[in-house]
């Protein structure tokens, strides 16, 4: 089997990361170079990665703050309790 996809590898912290990019997105980012083409794909990695862990990083703040209000918000009591 043959394959025409572009495969970028990318270590972090000691691991890698594989990324198979289809032949006809690879084609429409044509860089001058293949170096060029991974470093640009790798930048857009970078950013999807980090705007999914602020994505979740505010979202557990959201949690934490309507947890925090709804401790702060007085409850009924029951008589002589």
């Amino acid at each position: 089997m043959k394959g025409t996809e572009l495969i970028v590898a990318s270590a972090i912290s000691g691991s890698a990361l594989v990324h198979v990019v289809p032949a006809a997105e690879a084609r429409v980012n044509r860089e001058q170079a293949i170096h060029d083409f991974m470093r640009t794909r790798a930048a857009r990695l970078r950013g999807e990665a980090m705007e999914h862990v602020v994505n979740r990083l505010w979202s557990s703040i959201a949690t934490w703050i309507a947890r925090g209000r709804g401790l702060l918000t007085a409850r009924p009591r029951a008589l002589g309790h």
